[in-house]
């Protein structure tokens, strides 16, 4: 079986759509700084959405070193945007739905065809710095690599007026929606 990329190898620019259908790619989600890049099976998938929402609590602290967050799945877009709205996800979705880009980065089970859920911390030059193949790795984890400077080029940089904004909202809607499926909570 294919072990997917290894550390070290430069994941192909191949081109991905956001979660409105329009074209983008993988070096347009990083920009010029170190990427997070959550491939997972998609909205359906209850692992994938917990792994999600564990690096959603974690953006601020990840923007604030310099990296960025950005999650593929073979989903369709709507399917990605709807997840990413009710979710209060504040980093970018991308999706592959032809599985192109996962084929090339070799992140398909051979035998089914199916997602192999996959972390990867990217430098800037999109060169893999760590990996984590068909198991989760907590944020935690994921911070601690980059705070040692694992991914070098990542910076203690502020994050955005926008980034700040986003992820208060985010939080504060994930405080209603619980405070909301809480019985005994005063309405």
């Amino acid at each position: 079986m294919n072990d997917g990329p290894a550390v070290g190898t430069v994941l192909a620019d191949a081109p991905l759509l956001d979660i409105k259908g329009k074209n983008t790619s993988l070096s347009r989600l990083a920009g010029d700084r170190v990427l997070v890049l959550l491939v997972y099976e998609g909205a359906a998938s209850p692992t994938a959405v917990r792994h999600l929402l564990d690096f959603r609590d974690a953006t601020m602290a990840f923007e604030k070193l310099g990296a960025r967050i950005a999650a593929v799945s073979a989903d369709e877009p709507s399917a990605a945007a709807f997840l990413k709205t009710e979710r209060g996800l504040g980093f970018t979705l991308a999706c592959d739905p032809e599985k192109k880009a996962l084929r090339e980065w070799g992140l398909l089970d051979p035998a089914t065809g199916e997602v192999r859920e996959s972390l990867f911390v990217l430098g800037r030059d999109r060169g893999i710095k760590t990996r984590s193949m068909g198991k989760l790795t907590d944020a935690d984890k994921m911070l601690l690599f980059i705070r040692r400077g694992g991914a070098k080029g990542a910076t203690q940089a502020q994050p955005s007026a926008a980034a700040r904004v986003g992820g208060f909202f985010a939080k504060a809607a994930a405080a209603v929606r619980h405070a909301l499926r809480t019985p005994g909570v005063v309405r």
